[in-house]
C-alpha cells in the first residue's frame, strides 16, 4: 500500500500534475491549516478517504465501494431512503451480491452528526442484515451470531470500525471493533498511526471476507440427496429467520437533525471567511495609515 511521505502533501497522489501554477495552487488549497477548516464532507471523501479505501480495496475483484448518497435495494424495498455516504458492496461475475458494510463521512465530529449518521448506519445495515438472513436460507441458527456487517464512520480524519450483529432471537448489538485515524503527523505516524490504518483496513476486508463465504456455502443445500434418501433421512430444514429478526422502522427526525448540522457547517464555514475578511481589511488600515505618515513626512521635507 503506498502513502505519503512525511512532510509530503497527500495530493501529489490524488491529483498528479506537472504545471507550476497547478502545484502552486494545490499546495496552498490543500496543504494549509486553513483549507483544512474549509474542507466539506465531499472533499474529506474524494481528497483523504476515498483515496485510502480506493487504494486499499481497489484490486479486490470481489469489493465494490460505491460512493455518494446511494440507497440499497433492501432500503428501497421497504421505503426506507437511508442515503449512504458509503457501501461496500459484495460483487460476483458483474453484479452486486449484496451490502455487506455501510460507511459515512462528516467534516468534524458533533453530537448531532455522531448520533444520527451513526442511527442512520444501523437502521440501514439491520436492514441489510435481515435481508442477508433470508437470502443465507441454509444457514444453521448456531452460525447466526457469527454473522456481522461492518459499519465505519469517518468524522474529519477520524475513523472507527462497529460491527452490527445477533445475539440472540431478535436482540440486534452494535460492538466497537477498532479505530483507525488517518495519520497527519510524525507523532502519529511514530505511535503507530499507519499500523492501526492498515488494521483498521484488514478488519473491514475480512468481516467481507467471512460474509461471502457463509453466504456462498448456506444459499443453497450443500447435503449428498443420494447419501440421504439411503439412510431414510429427512431434508435439511431451511433456518426460521422471521424468529430472529425484528422490523426496521425510518427515523422521522433523522433528516431535520442532518440539516441542522449542514446549516452549522455553512455557519461556520462564513465565520471562517469574515474573520480572514477582517484580517485583511486591519491590514488594509494599517499600510494606509503607515502610507498617510509617509506623505506627511515628505512634505515636511520639501517645506525645509
Amino acid at each position: 500500500m503506498k502513502f505519503a511521505r512525511f512532510g509530503e502533501p497527500i495530493w501529489r497522489f490524488i491529483v498528479p500534475t506537472e504545471s507550476p501554477n497547478e502545484k502552486l495552487y494545490l499546495a496552498k488549497y490543500l496543504g494549509s491549516p486553513l483549507s483544512m477548516l474549509l474542507y466539506s464532507e465531499f472533499d474529506l471523501q474524494i481528497k483523504f478517504w476515498g483515496f485510502v479505501f480506493e487504494t486499499w480495496f481497489g484490486e479486490n475483484q470481489k469489493i465494490l465501494l460505491h460512493w455518494g448518497d446511494t440507497m440499497s435495494k433492501p432500503c428501497k424495498d421497504l421505503d426506507l431512503r437511508f442515503k449512504l455516504d458509503l457501501r461496500l458492496l459484495v460483487w460476483k461475475e458483474d453484479r452486486p451480491v449484496f451490502d455487506g458494510g455501510t460507511g459515512e463521512v462528516a467534516r468534524k465530529a458533533t453530537p448531532s452528526k455522531l448520533f444520527s449518521y451513526r442511527l442512520k448506519s444501523v437502521l440501514a445495515t439491520k436492514c441489510h442484515l435481515n435481508s442477508f438472513l433470508k437470502e443465507a436460507t441454509y444457514l444453521k441458527e448456531s452460525d447466526i451470531t457469527e454473522v456481522r456487517f461492518s459499519i465505519v464512520q469517518m468524522m474529519g480524519l477520524d475513523a472507527h470500525l462497529c460491527v452490527l450483529k445477533l445475539n440472540g432471537r431478535k436482540s440486534y448489538v452494535l460492538e466497537e471493533v477498532c479505530a483507525f485515524p488517518f495519520p497527519s503527523s510524525l507523532g502519529g505516524i511514530r505511535t503507530g498511526g499507519v499500523e492501526n490504518l492498515i488494521n483498521g483496513l484488514s478488519n473491514i476486508e475480512g468481516l467481507l471476507s467471512d460474509l461471502e463465504r457463509i453466504y456462498e456455502e448456506t444459499r443453497y443445500c450443500q447435503e449428498d440427496s443420494m447419501e440421504r434418501v439411503s439412510r431414510g433421512k429427512r431434508n435439511i430444514k431451511k433456518i426460521s429467520y422471521k424468529s430472529w429478526i425484528t422490523d426496521v422502522l425510518q427515523n422521522e427526525e433523522e433528516e431535520s437533525e442532518e440539516d441542522e448540522s449542514e446549516e452549522e457547517e455553512r455557519g461556520e464555514e462564513e465565520g471562517i471567511y469574515q474573520e480572514k475578511g477582517e484580517e485583511g481589511n486591519e491590514e488594509d488600515e494599517d499600510e494606509e495609515g503607515e502610507d498617510e505618515d509617509f506623505e506627511e513626512e515628505e512634505n515636511e521635507e520639501r517645506k525645509a
